[in-house]
């Protein structure tokens, strides 16, 4: 074979290599411009089956609150109403009442009345706690587990058409409710003044006043995070309070 017909054959097998591999190229090109279109699609298809979510505002959730205040109320009435009446309970918070109408009557000085209230509160508070665990569990069985499985609604977010959700609308989870609960309805508060009335029984001639002072400082610190709570579900633009915060949740309107 001549040379010429040599490097024709070689210009030629060199043309059909770039050939396929810009035939080869622009398939390649394609499949991914394919790929990126179906990625396109299904992001388009989440975004278009996400729902809207509309914020909640303050007073239809302070209606729903109160709502489920009188339903906790009433179980906890019809639980206590089971236990077996405690005699030194009920003659403890009728003194209370007695002492009350001395001191508006005059009979007692401040010091007097403030030295019998101590020691009633603290009598009471002891004698009292059955029932303030049975208020407790209530509380939680009803604001964090029947909400939770109820996929976030109590009966009052239900009448009022309210949900918790997941701030980042991610499935809700147990722990989101509970940290969420902590705060508000309070729990974590209520359980440290039983922890506070336990404590200060083994304090004997002192322990009316530690109770006394524990308590109130607790509840004080309590009063605080509510008007805060109230305040950021009011000026918030997400409508968020601090429980939302601690617990990752947001509350919408339906």
């Amino acid at each position: 074979m001549k040379k010429s017909d040599e490097k024709e054959l070689d210009v030629e097998v060199i043309k059909k290599d770039k050939k396929k591999a810009t035939t080869k190229k622009s398939s390649s090109n394609t499949k991914k411009s394919e790929v990126k279109k179906e990625v396109t699609v299904i992001e388009n298809v989440d975004t278009a089956n996400k729902k809207p979510t509309k914020k909640s505002y303050f007073f239809e959730r302070l209606a729903a609150y109160i709502i489920d205040i009188v339903i906790v109320s009433l179980a906890v009435s019809l639980v206590t109403s089971f236990i077996p009446e405690n005699s030194n309970y009920v003659k403890i918070n009728n003194e209370l009442v007695e002492l009350n109408e001395k001191y508006l009557n005059q009979e007692i000085d401040t010091d007097q009345y403030v030295h019998q209230s101590m020691e009633y509160s603290y009598d009471a508070a002891y004698q009292g706690m059955v029932y303030t665990f049975v208020q407790i569990i209530i509380i939680i069985l009803y604001f964090i587990v029947f909400q939770f499985y109820n996929k976030g609604q109590t009966l009052g977010k239900k009448l009022l058409h309210l949900r918790v959700i997941n701030k980042n609308d991610d499935k809700l989870t147990m722990n989101d409710m509970l940290l969420r609960g902590l705060v508000f309805p309070s729990v974590l508060f209520d359980l440290l003044i039983v922890a506070v009335t336990l404590m200060a029984s083994g304090f004997g001639a002192n322990k009316s006043s530690i109770y006394f002072y524990g308590s109130s400082a607790l509840e004080i610190i309590q009063s605080l995070i509510l008007v805060a709570t109230a305040i950021m579900v009011l000026y918030r633009k997400d409508g968020r309070g601090l429980h939302d915060l601690i617990g990752k949740t947001k509350v919408i309107k339906e």
